[in-house]
């Protein structure tokens, strides 16, 4: 069928359209609408009749029409992004048509003259619904010091609790613009996969949603790491290709034994994520050759929900037989399913040709459960409108954060992805009842898991019986009793002890309580002593004090509340203040020229916002050095920060903050990067020396070792004149045998 069929059967049909868009498109493109949406048809179920191929045929039109000849950044018309969502909702999830006509027009309201009445007219309340909960807030009225991101991120939280197509829709949309991020500059690559890392990935592991979370996970590390990923895909590849030959002899002793047994079965061969090996190899320092789940098989059988659980162990039992099995890789996730429902049976078991293999047993009902998640109850209508209450608990924390953060949406992203993607503990209270937890939790996690705000109040604990501290990590079967106390036993270093998202919720919460009654008292002791010392109290001398202090000014009211910055560091600064003035105005050499990427993109001829040394920080988290990607954070009363674009720490204001965001570049003369490195060894003079040697080609400013037990900390300030030769030496120094650790302190930027 032709386009322009399709145009001339609805222009008749829908009021208000008239003029044939398909005289928009040349012959070309034309083929490639056409293309791109008669293999969306294809890939419909053939349960859909007549009616409702025709709804899709009329939204597909109508998306047509009012997004008419836009293109996207690639060159390619726009109408071809709604078809692929559509594309990935009907079939790689399985929602119903209401879904998929939302799919189509989901940026219809956003991008063009069509309004959410005329939705609603044509296609009826719920397609209405779903496009308006799609539609981003486009601007701010009233809501002081919020940011769009947040507050769009909090109005698809909350129309997903409501219903979660909301966020299946969203995420089919994040995972093609993903999928196309490789035409846009790399700027705001970086903000996509920010936003993607630690808000989509986080809530798709909750809804299980495992085929399109791998998809997304993948082209992320593609993107961010693209070194790290074409080196692991290299080596899975290696491992899949040399994997016949102990998998091939299991295949025919294990299909023997099913069919004697006669069990209907399929086996899958999978391949880990690339994502998933990557997290373990930098997360948790795994050398891939340890891994011993790159490869495994899944034995999927089709058995009645009331024989499931007999059928998968029975399986098991046969697998044991005639292997030997890894005694703690057992897990069953079958009796006790994890948080997003995700069910299976997984062992290891040894080959006799020596390798470790990973064997995943469960019913077709289960696997379609952990590859659509909460989409594969729309294949049931009995559970259409349950969601897992570790969804709801899930979703209601969120949305407490969201509105926490709004005024100070800075801090978010940091809160979003605890407790995602990581393995539940199973933990009994004194009474026997079980409560499941992420791994890593602690003492307070679970005393907050329990009594909510008053498990702040927990003093002692006890383990299986034997007392241990707060800050000891659960394990699965560990039975908990626990004393609390008549106060709130809360110290700040609780937020560093504690993993699940409920826990650190409510701490920050009563931590931010303490944060206002400091702020209270570091202002008014700030004033008492600028005062005394006849310094002018404004926003400026402020901003000065706490540029000289090193610190925000929101860690600097509470440093002065509590005597962490004496009485005698005013008296410097005031000593200084002068000479502070001086440098700022004569230090020409080291300065940041600033512009805004926006900017850029509209004209060639802009005018340059330049930072010198008085009003800019080099972040601490990441030390940024000459010549490397920088982007500045810019506050209306605090020093810039400048940062590194992989900085883990400043990452997240990526995809929240882009109003407060400048990229950066480098201009210099005659100056140089101080970078001071800590590098941790095994103690051994052998390698002290390497150190040494390598250090003579560059200058060294100061270099000290201290020798703690089996350890040495080696303290280096170096000067180098761009990131290129500190990279050089930090490659040199990670290849010596016995190295630990490497990482930069601080860095500033100095004259030569």
């Amino acid at each position: 069928m032709d386009l322009s069929v399709i145009a001339d059967r609805w222009i008749r049909e829908i009021s208000g359209f008239s003029d044939d868009p398909c005289a928009l498109f040349s012959p070309k493109e034309r083929e490639e609408i056409m293309a791109t949406y008669s293999d969306f048809k294809e890939s419909l179920p053939e349960s859909y009749n007549d009616d409702s191929l025709r709804v899709i045929e009329k939204s597909f039109f109508y998306a047509l029409y009012a997004h008419g000849d836009a293109k996207r950044k690639s060159g390619t018309p726009f109408i071809l992004h709604p078809i692929r969502v559509a594309k990935i909702v009907a079939c790689d999830i399985g929602l119903d048509l209401d879904s998929i006509v939302a799919s189509l027009l989901h940026d219809v309201v956003e991008d063009t003259f069509v309004s959410l009445h005329k939705i609603r007219k044509e296609f009826g309340g719920k397609v209405a619904f779903l496009v308006g909960s799609l539609t981003k807030v486009e601007k701010l009225t009233g809501t002081k010091g919020s940011s769009l991101q947040i507050i769009n991120l909090e109005k698809l939280i909350t129309t997903t609790s409501q219903d979660i197509r909301v966020f299946l829709i969203k995420f089919s949309d994040k995972l093609d613009n993903m999928l196309e991020s490789g035409v846009i500059p790399r700027y705001k690559q970086m903000k996509i996969c920010a936003e993607t890392e630690r808000i989509y990935i986080p809530i798709a592991y909750y809804l299980g949603l495992t085929r399109l979370r791998n998809k997304l996970e993948d082209v992320y590390l593609k993107v961010v790491y693209p070194k790290e990923y074409k080196e692991i895909h290299e080596r899975v590849q290696r491992v899949y290709d040399d994997s016949c030959y102990y998998i091939d002899p299991f295949l025919e002793v294990i299909e023997s034994a099913l069919k004697k047994e006669r069990i209907q079965y399929r086996i899958q061969k999978r391949k880990k994520t690339k994502y998933s090996i990557w997290k373990k190899i930098e997360k948790k320092k795994y050398p891939f050759e340890k891994i011993h789940d790159v490869i495994a098989l899944r034995i999927i059988v089709d058995v009645k929900t009331e024989e499931e659980q007999n059928t998968c162990w029975k399986i098991y039992s046969l697998i044991v037989n005639s292997y030997t099995p890894h005694p703690r890789r057992l897990r069953d996730w079958i009796t006790t399913p994890k948080k997003n429902g995700y069910q299976s049976l997984h062992l290891s078991i040894m080959t006799p040709q020596g390798c470790w293999l990973e064997v995943q047993i469960r019913t077709e009902r289960m696997h379609e459960r952990a590859e659509k998640g909460v989409a594969a109850h729309w294949l049931y209508k009995t559970e259409r409108e349950k969601i897992s209450p570790f969804l709801k608990k899930w979703m209601l924390n969120m949305q407490s954060i969201l509105r926490k953060s709004l005024p100070k949406s800075s801090n978010l992203l940091e809160q979003l992805p605890i407790s995602t993607q990581k393995d539940d503990v199973q933990i009994f209270d004194k009474r026997g009842r079980m409560f499941l937890l992420p791994e890593g939790s602690s003492v307070i996690d679970f005393s907050i898991e329990i009594y909510g705000k008053k498990g702040l109040r927990v003093k002692r604990a006890w383990i299986n019986k034997e007392e241990k501290s707060l800050q000891t990590i659960l394990k699965s079967g560990d039975q908990i009793e626990l004393l609390l106390g008549n106060k709130s036993q809360l110290t700040e270093d609780w937020l560093t002890f504690s993993t699940s998202l409920n826990a650190k919720n409510i701490i920050e919460q009563e931590i931010e309580k303490k944060e206002k009654e400091w702020k209270l008292e570091g202002k008014k002791k700030i004033k008492k002593f600028f005062r005394k010392l006849q310094i002018p109290m404004h926003s400026k001398s402020l901003s000065r004090f706490a540029a000289f202090c090193e610190e925000p000014l929101e860690i600097l009211f509470r440093k002065v509340a509590m005597d962490d910055i004496s009485y005698h560091r005013f008296i410097e600064f005031q000593k200084e203040a002068y000479s502070f003035r001086y440098i700022e105005k004569n230090n020409k050499h080291s300065q940041l020229q600033i512009f805004s990427h926006e900017t850029l993109s509209k004209c060639q001829h802009y005018k340059p916002y330049k930072l010198s040394k008085g009003n800019y920080l080099l972040a601490k988290c990441c030390c940024p050095v000459i010549d490397e990607e920088i982007f500045i954070i810019r506050s209306e009363n605090e020093p810039a920060i400048v940062h590194t674009f992989l900085c883990s720490k400043a990452n997240h204001l990526l995809a929240t903050e882009s109003s407060r965001i400048c990229k950066g570049r480098w201009i210099y003369k005659s100056v140089l990067s101080r970078v001071t490195l800590t590098i941790i060894f095994n103690q051994s003079k052998s390698i002290m020396k390497k150190i040494l040697t390598h250090t003579n080609m560059y200058q060294v400013e100061s270099i000290y070792f201290a020798i703690n037990k089996k350890e040495v900390e080696c303290n280096l300030v170096i000067s180098v004149e761009n990131i290129s030769p500190l990279e050089f030496f930090l490659r040199q120094i990670k290849h010596i045998k016995g190295i630990l650790s490497v990482k930069r302190v601080s860095s500033e930027i100095v004259s030569q």
